[in-house]
Order: structure tokens, then sequence, then C-alpha cells
């Protein structure tokens, strides 16, 4: 039911607001006092406040965060909309876990002023800005306008930075802001500010300073708004130096410690004690911490349960216990995604080759951030299921990453998917995942090419020749007997494909050499085909010059030159293919090549590789003496003396 504005009445709403605004002079009354005031208004409705530094406290425990710290009680509300948000410092005016009080975020200081050019700063998370902004401030003459909790958000923001980014500049800032505070004698007396000194002094690995400024507070020297609670822990905690067994001994110490005082522990104070327990090794400890699981309410922003998530499933995955790790990513797979949708300058990342989640502080609210914890998540697992030999569980992963996770796959994983197949000579699996690469636009690497090349020409192994030989024998023995009896399966095609289980569990033969193949030409003939992919490895290499752009007829190109695994195989492609000519052109390529990089010496390749270079000499000759060129026959005698190379016959 709705009143109507023209009768001189109002609307439902707009009584509430007016009883709400008799209820809030009644609250506030206690402390209006002599001195100037603080206004804001919203919807119409004007609220008085006075700025005394009693007022100050009574805001820092009312609105701000608990004991002045950063955390709300609550937890992140940052998907939810409240009236914080409304801030003239633009919406979602937080980091970590903190998120700015309206009226404490600089209200009586006018656009343009110093103080409000440095929570602009603070609330783009930008270090640097923050950085010039506080200096200006000092220079300026403006320290009179600095408070306690100002200094508290540029320390708080320094130590964020160092935990995002590892930058020890950030720890130098933060130290430099410590001494300004000391040189203009400002003196602590919140918890707030003991802790992010207490953070800082644990980053720069001055733990005894950290643990001294703990014991001041327990001891009430700082006061009694000062003392020691959960935040004070878990700066304790996360440190990144613990390295040995008497680090981690001190740490649970701490841990315990806290347990007594009553401080009920959360996950992101568990968190840094099973990174130490990891690092160092004891697992016994990281399985103790995680059977013990908590009860914790508190609501995070996406990427910061991305990193929690992440780092709990790290710890399964050093217990070898893979399904509690999957486990976790799917709960990260619940969280909301990120509204933010800045790219992250590539400026910034790690190389394409790494897993790291080093992500800028500027850009950890971001949707890419997301992303790509979620992906270090997902290939963490994928890694380890490769090593286990379990290729089609990695793969589903791998493709259940590409459905959930925009950010393609690091070149990283396609490389292990690539080294996996490549030793069993699977290249049915090698062309698909080859295919993925440039689908989602990861251009392989000289490993990956190499790895591709190669595995299509190299002679197998016993183990996995004994595997080809019984395939192609079974195969032969399926068409002999459709043949003679045939039915409705007739026509059923029967699969050549590789499986790299069944030489992975199959155990060793007991006895030595080769495995015993009939002398039968059809048979050998059948094995060559899963043997030896010719055409494949001409694909493989001729997309090699394709991805750079350049023509594979020109062997004086200097972006791309082949090494001599992958010039032994492509030769031997050609040399299957009866092309002489290009047998020719690969050998010469590598000869220039090498001759262009070690102009005075033997290259490294030649000498540490004999055999396979004496084979790629080999090659060269016979296709010289198809051609029957003998002047390219002496050149490449002249080659093989110049190097040292000796035929074996």
């Amino acid at each position: 039911m709705r009143y109507s504005r023209t009768d001189g009445t109002c609307s439902l709403t707009s009584r509430l607001w007016t009883f709400l605004s008799k209820s809030n002079a009644v609250r506030y009354s206690a402390v209006r006092q002599e001195a100037g005031t603080v206004e804001f208004g919203r919807s119409g409705l004007l609220i008085r406040f006075k700025h005394t530094p009693a007022y100050t406290q009574f805001l820092l425990a009312r609105y701000s965060t608990t004991n002045g710290q950063g955390d709300p009680p609550d937890g992140d509300r940052s998907e939810t909309f409240d009236w914080a948000s409304r801030s003239k410092y633009m919406s979602g005016n937080r980091f970590g876990h903190a998120r700015v009080p309206r009226v404490l975020s600089g209200l009586s200081d006018a656009p343009g002023t110093p103080r409000y050019a440095l929570y602009e700063a603070i609330t783009r998370l930008d270090p640097d800005d923050v950085w010039g902004r506080f200096n200006d401030m000092i220079q300026g003459n403006h320290w009179h306008r600095v408070t306690e909790y100002d200094v508290c958000r540029v320390l708080q923001l320094f130590n964020h930075q160092y935990a995002y980014e590892h930058n020890q500049e950030a720890l130098t800032r933060g130290d430099a802001v410590v001494g300004i505070c000391d040189r203009h004698g400002m003196s602590f007396k919140t918890s707030f500010a003991y802790n992010e000194c207490i953070r800082l002094y644990v980053y720069k690995g001055r733990r005894d300073m950290a643990l001294k400024i703990k014991e001041r507070m327990d001891e009430g020297v700082y006061g009694s708004d000062a003392q020691a609670d959960i935040y004070t822990y878990r700066s304790l905690l996360n440190d990144p130096h613990a390295r040995n067994l008497e680090d981690l001994t001190q740490l649970i110490g701490l841990y315990d410690e806290m347990l007594n005082r009553g401080i009920e522990s959360t996950e992101l104070v568990k968190k840094p004690l099973l990174k130490a327990a990891c690092k160092i090794g004891e697992l016994r400890l990281v399985e103790a911490l995680l059977d013990t699981p908590l009860e914790d309410r508190q609501r995070y922003f996406s990427t910061t349960a991305a990193r929690l998530l992440s780092s709990k499933a790290q710890a399964y995955i050093a217990l070898h216990k893979l399904s509690p790790a999957t486990a976790q990513l799917h709960k990260l797979l619940l969280y909301q995604i990120p509204r933010d949708i800045r790219p992250i300058p590539s400026i910034h990342l790690q190389e394409e080759e790494t897993t790291s989640t080093v992500v800028p502080l500027e850009y950890s609210r971001t949707r890419e951030a997301f992303f790509i914890y979620l992906r270090s998540l997902y290939e963490s697992i994928i890694r380890i299921r490769i090593i286990r030999r379990n290729p089609r569980h990695a793969q589903e992963l791998l493709e259940d990453m590409r459905r959930n996770c925009y950010l393609p796959p690091t070149r990283m994983a396609y490389n292990w998917f690539i080294r996996f197949h490549s030793k069993r000579k699977n290249i049915s699996k090698l062309r698909e995942i080859y295919d993925m690469m440039l689908q989602d636009g990861v251009t392989p690497d000289e490993h990956a090419y190499t790895k591709l090349i190669t595995a299509c020409m190299f002679s197998p192994k016993r183990r996995l020749l004994t595997t080809l030989v019984a395939k192609e024998s079974a195969r032969r023995e399926q068409i002999k007997l459709k043949r003679s009896k045939p039915g409705p399966d007739a026509e059923q095609q029967v699969s050549t494909n590789i499986n790299a289980d069944d030489f992975d569990t199959r155990p060793p033969p007991r006895h030595s050499g080769l495995p015993e193949i009939p002398l039968d030409e059809a048979m050998l003939k059948g094995v060559s085909k899963l043997i030896f992919y010719p055409r494949d490895c001409i694909r493989f290499f001729e997309d090699m010059f394709l991805e750079q752009g350049v023509a594979a007829n020109n062997i004086r190109e200097t972006s791309i030159v082949p090494n001599l695994h992958i010039t032994n195989a492509v030769m031997r492609a050609y040399q299957m293919l009866e092309k002489p000519v290009l047998v020719l052109r690969e050998y010469f390529r590598y000869r220039f090549h090498q001759n262009r990089l070690y102009p005075q010496q033997h290259p490294p390749e030649v000498v540490n590789n004999q055999s396979t270079s004496a084979h790629v000499f080999r090659m060269a000759l016979e296709a010289a003496e198809a051609t029957r060129d003998r002047r390219t026959i002496a050149r490449i005698n002249m080659h093989m003396l110049n190097w040292g190379v000796e035929l074996r016959h």
C-alpha cells in the first residue's frame, strides 16, 4: 500500500527513513560534542557526527572492522550492496578483507586534496600511486592531516602487495612509512597498527622483532586497545621464511598458544601453517591439520577463496590424495566469478612456461586473476595424474578446464601430455593434443616440436616394440577370423590405436633381446606402420615454420634453427618417402646454422651425440648417391672430416 505524494503525505519508504532519522538522532546523541561536525546524507537523510577521538574509536569498532583490523565481523560482502558502496571513493572500496568506512574515508577533505587523492589510490589498489600520494602529504606540510588509520591503511596495502607479488620494494616502502611515523613522533595505539608492523617484520625475516612487539602487546605496554588477537597470530604464522623444522616448531607453538587463549582458528589462519608444513615436508602435520575441519562461516571473495582452496588442494596433493584435492576444485567452481573484467598486462605475469600464480595486487580482484588461480589448481591435479600414468583422467580434467576456464591451458600443461604420449608413440593422441593447442592459441615451443617430430620416427625399445608386435598380431588374427567366418560384425573397424596403459601395467618380459618377429613381409609392413609415421612427422615439421610465418624451403632463415634430433627425424621421414633432394635440403640446413653459430669449433650437439650425427651423415651420403651428385658427396665427406665424425660399418 502506498500513499500519494500529491495530498501532502509520503510513501511508506519515506516514513521509514523518518523513523530511522529519529532513532539515529537519539542513538548518536551520546557522542555529540562542542567540536566541529561531519555531515553526510543518503536519500534526504541528514546525520550529523562529531569528529572527536572518542568518536573515531567508536566508528572503528562499529563500522570498520573487528578491533579495527580489516576483516568485517560477518565476512567479506563483496558481492552484496550496502550503504558503504555509495561512498564518493567509488564502490568496492576494499582490499584483502578490509572495507574503508565511509566516515573515515576523508569526507571532511574536499576532492583534489592530498588525503582525498591518497584514499582514491588505496581504492584502486595502486601501490605506486599510494606511495607517491603519501610522500606528497609528507613533503607538502600536510602531516597534521595524517591519522593513525591512514598509516595503517598504507602499511596494509604494502603488506598485501608483498603477499601477492613478493616484491621487495613493498617492504622497503613499508619500512620507510614506519620510519616517517617515528620521526614525526606518532605513537600507535591500536592493535590494527601493531599487527601490520608485525606482518611487515615477518615478511622481512625479522621474526624476533615481531615477537617482541607481540610480547609488549601481551604486557599491555601499548595500552588496552592494542591487545593480541587472531590477526596478530595470523601475521606471525604467515612467515614465508620458515624453511626448517626449528621454524615450523616455533610456528606450531604460536598456533597452540592462540588456541590455549581461547581464540578460535579459521581457514586463513591455518593456511600459512599448511604451506610451511608442505614446504618442509612434515606430512604428518599436514594430515593432522587437514583432518581437523573448522566451522569457518566467513564468506570470502572469489579470488581469496581461490588462494585458500588452492593451498588446501596442494596439501592434499602432497599427501597423494587426489580425490579431496579434486573436491576443493569443485568447491571453487561454485564461487561467483568477479565482475572486474580488466585484463592483466602480460608484463606483470610470469612466463608462459610456468604455472606460477603471482598476480599484481592492483589486479587481484579481477576475473582474470580468479581464472589464473583456477587454472593453476587444475594443472596441479593434471600433473599428478600424468605422473601416476593415468592419462585418461588427466585428459578429462584438461577438457573440463577448457570448458570452465576462459583462459587457455599453459604451454607447460600441454607439454606434459606431449612428453607422455611421445614416449609411447601414441601418435593419434599427439595429433589430438596438438590440435587442442592450435585451437586454444597456444604456440608450441622447440621442446614440444622436438617431441612431436621425433615421436613419429624414433625406433622403439624392447617393451614398446613387444606391445606393437602383439597389437599387429591380434589385428591380423581378427582379419583372418572375419574372412573365414563372416558375420554381422564383419564391417566393424578394428582399432589400431595404441593404448598407453597396455605397456605401462604389463610386467617386463623375462627374456632378453628383441621379441620374435615372424619373417612375414606383410607382418613387417604392418608393424612398421605402427612404428614410423613419416607423413605426420613432415606435417609437424612444416607447421613449425608456418607458426613463424616463414617458408621451409629457405634454409638460411635464422628465426628457426632445427636441432640435431629434429633434423635426424625429418631426414629419415623424407628418406622413407623416397625424396632424396629434401633429405639433402635438411642436411644443408643443419650444416649452415651450426657453422653460423659455432664458426670456430665443433657444434656441441655433434660432439655429445656422435651416433645420431653419424646417422645424419649416413643418410646424407645415401641421398647424394641416389642423386648421383659426386660434388655433393665430396662436400659431405669434407664436412665429416671437419667435425670429426666417423661412420661405423
